[in-house]
């Protein structure tokens, strides 16, 4: 197990392994983790190995954790915060393609030297990822047979989440695409505000809603608009608090 510590340490930024070995799983994290679809679906064992392993690093608002082309090092998971996903334009503006909740996998697996991030990923708020290294993922191969068929798995299920997407921007209106995008926000990043309410706790820009409904600023800023006047949300303080959830559901749902 030491060498196995020692090799990771070699795979990653020295003050990030220092400020990890420094830090634990609160409870609250341990319940994000295990409350992951993919992740409860594995065997007892995987699981206590895979969290034996991790290495949680806190980041600050807006700190990179890595970016787009860069050697991937580590297969992530947002324990607390936030994880935005984005990817760099021609016009240089980062391009936002989601927002993580705590317990989601996220980045390339390291199973072969070589490969790449093909995204950027940075915090939305003070965030804590955890990281299994190249040797970790080995070890978890070796020891677990079945490891293998979980990664295969869960490649499976971000490959349809890409397919949900590509068909909600080929076959729904603006107006769909945008209460999709507001609904999963506030299923992802939501607390309750009283009655059926549910308030989005990120500070969410005019731009990020209108990358996540692929628009343009200013046709987000219109159709938010027409959210507002029908009665479905507000923003206050900073933060969209969606007033009924379940009418914004049926503007997309189809039965």
């Amino acid at each position: 197990m030491e060498t196995r510590e020692s090799n990771c340490s070699l795979s990653v930024n020295n003050a990030r392994v220092y400020r990890a070995r420094e830090k634990r799983l609160l409870t609250d994290e341990l319940n994000s983790l295990s409350n992951n679809a993919w992740f409860l679906g594995l065997s007892a064992a995987m699981r206590h190995d895979m969290l034996r392993a991790l290495r949680v690093t806190t980041y600050g608002a807006n700190e990179q954790i890595f970016y787009a082309a860069a050697p991937v090092h580590g297969w992530m998971v947002c324990v607390s915060g936030a994880v935005r996903l984005s990817i760099p334009s021609s016009t240089g503006r980062h391009l936002t393609l989601r927002f993580l909740r705590p317990g989601q996998w996220f980045g390339a697996v390291p199973t072969e030297s070589g490969s790449v991030h093909v995204h950027d990923a940075s915090a939305k708020g003070e965030t804590r990822v955890g990281e299994l290294c190249a040797d970790d993922i080995l070890y978890l191969s070796k020891t677990h047979s079945d490891f293998h068929l979980a990664l295969l798995k869960w490649e499976s299920f971000r490959l349809q989440s890409v397919f949900r997407l590509l068909e909600a921007h080929a076959t729904e209106d603006l107006g769909m695409r945008m209460a999709r995008q507001l609904h999963r926000l506030a299923k992802d990043h939501g607390v309750p505000n009283g009655g059926t309410e549910m308030r989005i706790t990120l500070h969410l820009r005019q731009s990020d809603l209108a990358d996540l409904a692929g628009c343009s600023r200013q046709r987000a800023n219109e159709q938010i608009g027409k959210f507002m006047q029908n009665g479905l949300i507000r923003h206050e303080n900073g933060v969209y608090v969606i007033k009924d959830p379940l009418a914004l559901e049926r503007m997309f749902t189809t039965f």
